[in-house]
């Protein structure tokens, strides 16, 4: 398209669009039925147009994810609630589930956001179910519940730690950000 200068009822000038003119046909697209397209439940994983490095089965939608400072550790937030906290060699390694060191507490409902924690070895994750729930990354053999939740007054939709790591801001639904402080979590 070609843009023409007209003076506007301001007296500043206006652009206007004009149309150019193409000799070739507009190219048909197949009508496509996208209700009959839909198939219940899970879609079938189709592979990327990249080579992936590695895939784990997860079990449901990831919604979020993160590497841990050293890179050795990742974590997905799924839409179940779930955590899962993946060992990235082996995610490179294996395509199965020996990846997944550990499946972690669940929120009520998906999750929105994780991250780990800029110095202490804590992975934090928030929810739709008005909280942020910690869990410490360094004892596998721990129970998965988390040790620490945060409740909130509405829902969590995202979070960031302070790069010190002794603050952080939730973005809640509540117009208002609410820092917390993680040493004492008031």
């Amino acid at each position: 398209a070609t843009a023409a200068t007209a003076s506007g009822a301001s007296g500043a000038p206006a652009v206007v669009a004009e149309e150019e003119d193409d000799d070739e046909p507009d190219s048909e697209l197949p009508d496509l039925d996208l209700d009959e397209a839909r198939t219940p439940g899970l879609e079938p994983y189709d592979p990327p147009f990249y080579d992936p490095v590695g895939t784990c089965l997860l079990g449901s939608p990831g919604r979020c994810a993160a590497l841990s400072a050293d890179n050795s550790l990742a974590a997905v937030g799924l839409a179940d609630g779930s955590l899962k906290m993946l060992d990235v060699v082996g995610v490179m390694q294996t395509k199965d589930d020996p990846a997944v060191v550990r499946h972690m507490g669940k929120h009520v409902s998906a999750v929105n956001e994780v991250h780990f924690h800029p110095g202490q070895e804590v992975l934090a994750s928030c929810s739709r179910d008005f909280s942020v729930h910690f869990h410490r990354v360094n004892r596998p053999e721990t129970s998965s519940e988390p040790f620490r939740t945060l409740q909130e007054s509405s829902a969590v939709r995202s979070f960031h730690f302070h790069p010190a790591g002794d603050h952080m801001l939730l973005a809640t639904e509540n117009p208002i950000g609410v820092f917390h402080c993680t040493h004492t979590h008031t």
